[in-house]
């Protein structure tokens, strides 16, 4: 919550990372950074910041990395109205996580990408992207971000008007918060 302390203990982070020449960790710390931009919704610095980590991550090979630059700069274009941007992004950081069969940050992507579909309103493309992840999340037993796609679908069932489908899911959404109590 205080951004202006985080940014200063982060910031000396970065100094220190920078004497010391890790990549590694000079990365990480502009992707902090940018992501505490990011929350206090400066965009702009968010996306400068984000970009000087990205850019290091693809120098020094570190595609587990690069993948959550390519996802949070996506989030910071869509939440710039960046659309176009957010999708390109988005697409990057798909095609890598296939590459590396990293199922877990597919399924992160394509909850973002669900959200542009929504956004761009291609509700369809938001409830096809959102469905193709339940199998994972039930498997995993990742109950709260069952309930999140379970919502996400509903609401886009709602903008196409199929109220019975939107009622089904955020169904399913309730009966999982009452599950776990939240």
């Amino acid at each position: 919550g205080d951004y202006a302390q985080s940014l200063a203990l982060h910031q000396k982070s970065l100094d220190i990372h920078l004497k010391v020449g890790n990549q590694r960790h000079i990365a990480t710390d502009y992707h902090n950074i940018g992501s505490l931009f990011h929350y206090s919704k400066d965009y702009e610095e968010a996306k400068k910041y984000l970009h000087k980590g990205m850019d290091i991550r693809a120098q020094i090979k570190d595609s587990s990395q690069l993948i959550i630059s390519y996802m949070q700069l996506g989030i910071a274009c869509r939440k710039y109205s960046e659309l176009d941007s957010a999708a390109y992004y988005y697409d990057r950081g798909l095609q890598l996580a296939e590459q590396m069969n990293n199922q877990r940050m597919i399924v992160k992507i394509n909850g973002n990408w669900a959200a542009l579909e929504h956004y761009r309103k291609n509700y369809q493309r938001a409830i096809d992207l959102n469905l193709s992840d339940i199998p994972y999340l039930q498997k995993e037993g990742e109950s709260k971000s069952l309930a999140i796609r379970y919502n996400n679908v509903a609401r886009a069932y709602e903008k196409l008007k199929n109220y019975p489908q939107a009622i089904d899911y955020i169904s399913k959404s309730i009966d999982i918060g009452r599950q776990e109590r939240y």
